[in-house]
């Protein structure tokens, strides 16, 4: 499979998944979408269509070599955050601390979890959401230990029971025990899960299309911070995702699974943790947008470039 094949079919999976969020972009221009709705919809995500994936991806995940994989793709997960978060402090500087922090971590936190798993699925299954599980749980113990004490400035905000019943790495933790236990859900439970686990579809790119229907765009790209920070998280980690995972010769499922998740855009939790610390969420909201729809052409690139070199 030649690149230009790889990214225009790669492309056209992210193209159906960003037309999905031109109805979100229309409800929040016509006002029939709000802040406080979007906030809803994002907690019906984060409690209920996350944990129900997560839970339905362990149901069928293979049995041989399915927990090697999984504990691999965490440890090359921990790898690449804390690589992106030392080169992203080496690279991105700002007189102004507020900004140098949402560049910095608009570049080393990816959204993994809402961004990913859609595409996982799509390209590789339930396989592909049971091993990006394992990143987005690295994503999820980062965010609320580094990002979160990089926002706040101090560790305040941390707290360990806040972390661990985190509905993404509660989600990972319960899966994975009934997944070690042999313990299958009967079809009757199984199947409204499934159903439920499909939200993570639709609702993040109504979020996501909301979100950009309040942004102004030219307040954020006339910042040389933003394009030092774009390139970084679209481009510069993904390929170094994707060269970890060829030195280390994995298998081709897990290896797209990596890339995949390391390719995605700036997380929205950025924006969360801004606006509770008191941070620059102006920019930070529209660091994410941006960074989201860069992401339509860098994705189907990324992607589409290692799906060439691992046939």
């Amino acid at each position: 499979m030649t690149i230009l094949s790889s990214f225009l079919m790669v492309g056209e999976r992210v193209f159906h998944l960003f037309l999905m969020s031109v109805a979100g972009f229309i409800l929040g221009r016509a006002r029939l979408l709000d802040e406080r709705g979007a906030y809803g919809l994002n907690n019906v995500l984060l409690y209920v269509g996350l944990p129900c994936m997560l839970l339905s991806a362990f149901q069928k995940a293979p049995e041989d070599g399915g927990l090697s994989n999984f504990f691999l793709a965490t440890l090359l997960a921990a790898a690449i955050h804390v690589i992106s978060i030392l080169i992203a402090h080496l690279t991105i500087h700002h007189e102004n601390r507020q900004q140098e922090t949402v560049f910095r971590l608009a570049a080393s936190m990816c959204n993994c979890g809402f961004m990913a798993m859609p595409l996982q699925s799509s390209l590789l299954g339930s396989i592909g959401v049971f091993y990006g599980s394992a990143y987005s749980m690295v994503f999820n113990l980062f965010s609320w230990t580094y990002a979160l004490t990089m926002m706040s400035g101090s560790r305040k905000g941390f707290s360990v029971r806040r972390l661990i019943l985190n509905p993404g790495i509660m989600g990972v933790i319960v899966s994975l025990t009934l997944y070690l236990l042999h313990v299958r859900l009967p079809s009757l439970l199984l199947t409204p899960v499934t159903y439920l686990g499909e939200l993570t579809i639709t609702l993040p790119m109504l979020i996501i299309g909301y979100q950009l229907s309040q942004v102004n765009f030219s307040f954020v790209l006339k910042r040389s911070g933003f394009w030092i920070s774009a390139a970084l998280r679209l481009l510069v980690f993904p390929a170094l995702a994707l060269g970890l995972c060829i030195l280390l010769r994995m298998d081709r499922t897990l290896l797209l699974t990596m890339v995949i998740a390391a390719s995605t855009p700036a997380a929205a939790v950025i924006n969360m943790f801004a606006l509770r610390f008191n941070g620059d969420s102006k920019l930070a909201s529209s660091t994410v947008a941006v960074s989201t729809v860069l992401s339509c052409l860098t994705i189907p690139l990324m992607v589409g470039l290692a799906m060439a070199l691992v046939p």
